[in-house]
C-alpha cells in the first residue's frame, strides 16, 4: 500500500501478489493492481445542446392519473369465471409422461391472466374456471424454453383455483390526486 501511495497509483482494487522471493534478507514480490482510466476532460464551453421543449395537456394528464389508477388498483372476489385481466389464486401440480418435475408444483399461485407469465397455453387453460373448480390442462414447454429439459416437451398441469378475483380501480378524487 505504501509503494501504491508513493507511485501515486490509482488503484481499483486489491493488489494481486506474485513471485514473492526472499533474496539477500530482502523480500522481493511483483504486485500487480487494476488502475482507474484517466481521463482527460475537454472544453465543453464551445458544445451546444439542444433543448427540447414538450408540451403536456389534457390527454397526457388522463392518461397519467389512468395509469396511477391502475396502478393502485386492489383485487375484489368474484363469483364468475375467471377472464383475462382478473387475478386467479391456485394450486398447480406438473407432470410429463405421468412423473412430477422440478418447479412444476406450487400453492396459492397468484397469475393476472393475460400476464403471459407462464407458458403458452397455460393461462388459457385457466380462463372460465370458477373458485372451487379442478381440472387438468395439456400444454407443451417451448422449445427455447431456459430449463433444457424441459423444452418441447409435453406436460399436464393439474389445476385447482382457490380464488378468482377482478380488479377494483380506486375513485378519483381529492385524496387520490395528492398521494
Amino acid at each position: 500500500f505504501e509503494a501504491i501511495q508513493q507511485e501515486k497509483i490509482n488503484a481499483v482494487g486489491m493488489p494481486n501478489i506474485e513471485k514473492v522471493e526472499n533474496k539477500d534478507d530482502a523480500l522481493v514480490y511483483e504486485a500487480t493492481v487494476e488502475v482507474y482510466p484517466e481521463v482527460e476532460v475537454k472544453a465543453f464551453a464551445d458544445l451546444e445542446v439542444e433543448r427540447k421543449a414538450s408540451e403536456i395537456n389534457d390527454k397526457d394528464v388522463d392518461t397519467m392519473i389512468e395509469n396511477l389508477q391502475k396502478q393502485r388498483a386492489s383485487w375484489v372476489e368474484t363469483k364468475g369465471m375467471a377472464k383475462k385481466d382478473m387475478q386467479v389464486t391456485f394450486d398447480f401440480e406438473g407432470t410429463i409422461d405421468g412423473e412430477k418435475f422440478e418447479g412444476g408444483a406450487a400453492e396459492d399461485f397468484k397469475l393476472v391472466l393475460g400476464s403471459g407469465r407462464m407458458i403458452p397455453g397455460f393461462e388459457d387453460g385457466i380462463i372460465g374456471m370458477k373458485k372451487g373448480e379442478e381440472k387438468a390442462i395439456d400444454v407443451t414447454f417451448p422449445e427455447d424454453y431456459q430449463a433444457e429439459n424441459l423444452a418441447g416437451k409435453a406436460a399436464q398441469f393439474k389445476i385447482n383455483v382457490k380464488l378468482v378475483e377482478k380488479s377494483k380501480l380506486p375513485e378519483i378524487n381529492e385524496e387520490f390526486l395528492e398521494l
